[in-house]
């Protein structure tokens, strides 16, 4: 098994996405590409996304080429959160707010 060497974003991913779940939770990261990450959890693919700034306007530029079930942020707008919502993608900011459903973990 090789060691990935996590980027500063990765890490901030991860980090961001530990610190809302159950802490018996494993996440485990399968593979990363300079903004966007995939995690195995609970047996599922999960594939994230960051953005430095949690804003519609930047929202919607990653939703055009990317399709995260999490979006990753310092800081989730309340206009960002609703885009995401209406798409049914999951959001979590660095200050611990998080709305999002993957398969049985559920955290609002």
């Amino acid at each position: 098994m090789s060691i990935q060497k996590i980027s500063n974003k990765i890490g901030r991913i991860k980090a961001a996405l530990e610190s809302v779940l159950p802490p018996t939770s494993r996440l485990i990261l399968s593979k990363q590409n300079n903004d966007t990450a995939t995690f195995r959890l609970a047996g599922r693919s999960i594939q994230a996304v960051w953005v430095s700034a949690g804003w519609p306007a930047q929202i919607k530029k990653v939703l055009e080429t990317n399709s995260p079930n999490i979006v990753v942020s310092p800081e989730m707008s309340p206009g960002a959160r609703e885009i995401l919502a209406q798409e049914n993608i999951g959001w979590v900011d660095e200050l611990g707010g998080a709305e999002f459903v993957l398969g049985t973990i559920i955290v609002s």
